[in-house]
């Protein structure tokens, strides 16, 4: 995990934090889109913007994983 942080109270931009170690997951896309609503959060940027929302929201879903999934039920039946 690495992550950096501006300073935004009045020190100059040069002076930046990092964080670095492990992370907890493996894909943190997940977790940026619904768990960490900071102003960079793109689901949340898509809901000021009163753009489409779908397309973010279901883009870590594997669809062709489901698809299979269910054409493998269907041929069990």
């Amino acid at each position: 995990m690495t992550s950096t942080a501006k300073a935004t109270n009045g020190r100059s931009p040069e002076e930046i934090v990092a964080f670095d170690g492990d992370g907890y997951l493996d894909d943190p896309e997940v977790a940026d889109l619904f768990a960490f609503l900071l102003e960079t959060n793109e689901a949340r940027q898509s809901v000021a913007r009163a753009d489409e929302l779908r397309e973010t929201i279901v883009r870590p879903v594997d669809i062709d994983e489901i698809k299979e999934i269910k054409r493998q039920k269907r041929r069990y039946r």
